[in-house]
């Protein structure tokens, strides 16, 4: 089913309203989740709107938290995010740090009690857009081992970055599991009846597996081995431990039924650039870097080389324009959820 990306954040702002989130956070929730889907990111898009709304009505999720920012120094922010959706607190979060970065060159705002906050480069966009560079990371539900183990120790521990430049090609960007595969895409896999890369996940018993619900009840695995777990727990020293959050195993599932809170942890590390050198300046060599990289040669069975993030805007643009497919099981999905208001992405 195609639909317009205005359609599809419009039914999702209603859904959001429903289950008691105020109007800009409803909208907000909406966007997040449409641009997600619409940039190609679909194992954390929309498909991810009936466990948020869930968690909602439960009480598992506040609708209305009550978000505390303590300004410690200069530069540091530490946000207590009253167990509210993970992007409205870091919505808060980064909106803080880019203000106090304008003043003082760089800022770090750390986030406690919180919940899973999706696609993480989202948020990020909101530093490019004020000219800024920023930095994010995440903890989450314990689903990956760390290298050598066989439990389910850390969560998926994504990291993203942005970079701004007037010139699209040369804003570099990137939001990454430390996982070798995002626990959506295990999900999404398992949804569509399809197997697994054998190095995506462990079954309970600790072995290798191809199969999404058997790699469901184990745990993934970090990527590039050492490597990734280094990154991994580097991600949870400063979204967990700096933070004040719940750590490790200790960390909340959204999709469990208890009424114990998530306490996911975020940091969010804003740098103006300004305050490294003149805007002109920054913008050239961002230039020439990207330049650097697309002059290189390409190697046998590529198109060549380019950074990390334009694909990802040209699909949003492309889905802004044309609309936004969605499969027949995601579709569903939406329409149950509506048919609680009375609504329907088909009518």
């Amino acid at each position: 089913m195609m639909i317009t990306f205005v359609a599809l954040a419009e039914a999702l702002a209603r859904l959001f309203e429903d289950a008691g989130l105020p109007l800009a956070d409803a909208r907000l929730c909406a966007d997040w989740l449409t641009d997600t889907e619409a940039s190609g990111v679909t194992s954390h898009g929309v498909s991810r709107a009936p466990m948020y709304l869930d968690a909602l009505r439960r009480g598992k999720i506040a609708a209305t938290p009550i978000i505390e920012v303590e300004q410690t120094r200069s530069g540091v922010l530490l946000v207590d995010g009253g167990n509210g959706m993970g992007v409205v607190a870091g919505a808060v979060a980064i909106d803080r740090a880019i203000k106090v970065a304008s003043e003082t060159g760089i800022a770090i705002a750390t986030v406690r009690r919180s919940n899973h906050y999706g696609a993480a480069a989202y948020l990020l966009k909101r530093a490019t857009a004020a000219a800024c560079i920023a930095f994010t990371g995440s903890n989450g539900s314990p689903m990956m081992t760390v290298h050598g183990g066989a439990d389910a120790i850390l969560g998926t521990n994504p990291i993203a970055a942005a970079f701004p430049a007037q010139e699209p090609d040369n804003a570099l960007a990137f939001d990454i599991a430390t996982s070798v595969a995002a626990f959506g895409k295990m999900r999404q896999a398992q949804r569509e009846g399809r197997d697994i890369p054998a190095d995506w996940a462990v079954d309970a018993s600790g072995s290798a597996t191809t199969d999404p619900a058997a790699g469901m009840k184990g745990a993934l695995l970090p990527m590039s081995g050492a490597k990734g777990s280094a990154l991994a727990l580097t991600v949870e020293m400063l979204a967990g431990v700096l933070s004040g959050s719940a750590i490790g195993r200790m960390v909340g599932n959204p999709n469990d039924r208890s009424a114990d809170p998530n306490d996911v942890g975020h940091f969010f590390i804003v740098m103006d650039p300004g305050a490294f050198m003149p805007a002109e300046t920054y913008e050239a060599r961002a230039a020439s870097l990207g330049e650097m990289v697309r002059a290189s040669r390409p190697a046998a069975g590529s198109s060549g080389a380019r950074l990390p993030g334009p694909g990802a805007q040209a699909r949003r643009a492309k889905a802004v324009s044309a609309g936004i497919e969605l499969s027949d099981d995601v579709v569903a999905l939406l329409d149950k959820e509506l048919a609680r208001i009375g609504l329907s992405l088909r009518s």
